[in-house]
């Protein structure tokens, strides 16, 4: 279980970042909520101009490294997790729709994102399987064997296998390289998010990964900003955060001085 599990692939909408992106000067539209957003394909608009190969933006203006959230930014369950849900609730003897569950996950979703928001946001390994546990039994009240329903839900989202990269994430990663900008990754996760990364290919070029439940504060808190922030030795500002919660990713970062980019797959 990780973060934007509920359903599978978002959309085909995807990533894109240009220059400007980069620079902090976004070309992208506005929504009414006013955060900039990313609307169609990261592919093809990072770094290096078309013509020269080479970017053509001065370098002090760029961000020292690019941060990524991971489920519903870089990656998605597959098969969907409502599926995934169903299917294994079903060997457990609990009998509901995906479309069910899927209502009933994003439900629970939400009341327990709001509750973390009393904590202060601190989190931890054990933190982090109690609160999906719990949200297990809020989406399946009738559950008998929740123990054994909950420990087959985590075991699978443990798998590489069970999750994909979005189709225009390879090609924007190897242009991010190519413009000699480190990237790394920044997640509401736990330890599974390891073995999941580990085994994307597409992901090795990483240079770290930032946890909450390692971290021992979940976005939006401002300590896991903070934290990384120090672990990376750079200021604020020189740090671009994209993501896929408005919240968590783009109005959190925005308080703490970073750049950041919200994206739509929807």
């Amino acid at each position: 279980m990780g973060a934007a599990q509920a359903g599978g692939r978002k959309s085909a909408a995807a990533l894109r970042l240009g220059r400007r992106d980069l620079c902090g000067r976004t070309h992208a539209v506005r929504d009414r909520q006013g955060p900039d957003e990313i609307p169609g394909r990261l592919a093809g608009r990072i770094g290096p101009c078309r013509r020269s190969g080479h970017c053509n933006v001065p370098r002090s203006t760029l961000p020292r490294a690019v941060l990524f959230d991971a489920a519903g930014t870089l990656i998605y369950p597959a098969p969907p997790a409502a599926e995934v849900y169903a299917r294994v609730a079903a060997h457990w003897g609990c009998a509901a729709a995906p479309d069910e569950v899927a209502r009933r996950y994003a439900q629970a979703w939400s009341r327990r994102q709001a509750s973390s928001l009393h904590d202060q946001g601190r989190t931890s390994e054990a933190h982090e399987r109690t609160w999906w546990r719990e949200l297990v039994a809020e989406v399946f009240p009738e559950a008998i064997a929740l123990d054994s329903l909950f420990a087959a839900l985590w075991d699978h989202f443990a798998q590489p296998q069970h999750w994909q990269l979005y189709d225009d994430v390879p090609a924007a990663l190897a242009t991010l390289q190519a413009a000699g900008i480190p990237w790394y990754i920044a997640s509401n996760f736990d330890a599974r998010l390891e073995s999941i990364w580990r085994g994307q290919p597409a992901l090795a070029a990483c240079q770290g990964l930032f946890i909450s439940s390692r971290v021992g504060f979940r976005k939006p808190a401002a300590g896991f900003f903070s934290h990384v922030q120090q672990a990376l030795g750079c200021a604020p500002h020189e740090l671009l955060l994209i993501g896929d919660d408005l919240e968590c990713d783009y109005l959190a970062a925005r308080r703490a001085g970073w750049r950041a980019l919200l994206l739509h797959r929807r």
